[in-house]
């Protein structure tokens, strides 16, 4: 799974009346070409080996029809495997905020927070689960690969840093249903994992322990 950063966006204009716009500096102007631009950096600026994704999903500005905004505002996030790739994002970012939004007169600031770096599970605890995964529900139901590696991200990832594991999803689809996204407003647990999920934990707990613990 990949490694995530929020990146917050501000741009200052400043404030007027619709109706006279040469009086004021217009954020939202600037911030609709640096969200233009901000998308060429993964196309220009990166090689086609590294991999990345660079989502905006937030863009605000302005509360009526008829006065100029003072402010905008960008929220997204960039997706990583390798902290290099990380680094080049983040500096364009802030170049292309500060000199685009300087263009039209406004200041602009990037702001990036750290949240999870990315998750590589052990060779070692990796094999042991997959051996025990496939004895206790068999080889078709375990996945080593399909739609792997994701792009979401993950705080288990911490973990990792500290000591080798492996971090396990469990197939959350209903039978006869289609792929639903984590975050989508339809989403629906399929309960009946639960104990599929506890059970496999006994089972590395005896393989652990040397135990029968059923």
């Amino acid at each position: 799974m990949a490694g995530v950063v929020i990146v917050k966006i501000e741009i200052e204009g400043k404030g007027g009346h619709g109706s006279e716009p040469a009086k004021s500096i217009d954020p939202i102007t600037a911030a609709c070409n640096l969200h233009s631009a901000l998308h060429t950096i993964k196309s220009r600026n990166l090689m086609n080996t590294d991999t990345c994704a660079f989502t905006l999903t937030k863009f605000q500005s302005g509360t009526t029809f008829n006065v100029i905004p003072r402010t905008a505002s960008l929220a997204g996030t960039i997706r990583y495997y390798q902290p290099e790739v990380r680094d080049l994002m983040q500096d364009r970012i802030k170049t292309l905020t500060e000199g685009i939004c300087e263009a039209f007169g406004c200041k602009g600031t990037a702001e990036f927070i750290q949240m999870y770096p990315s998750i590589l599970n052990s060779d070692k605890q990796t094999q042991i689960f997959i051996d025990i995964a496939t004895q206790e529900l068999g080889e078709q139901r375990v996945n080593q690969t399909e739609g792997l590696p994701w792009f979401t991200s993950e705080d288990f990832s911490y973990f990792l840093l500290e000591k080798p594991g492996c971090f396990v999803a469990l197939n959350n689809i209903k039978p006869g249903d289609e792929p639903v996204s984590l975050h989508s407003s339809s989403m629906d647990l399929n309960d009946n994992i639960i104990s599929t999920g506890a059970y496999l934990n006994i089972k590395l707990s005896e393989h652990r322990l040397g135990l029968n613990l059923l």
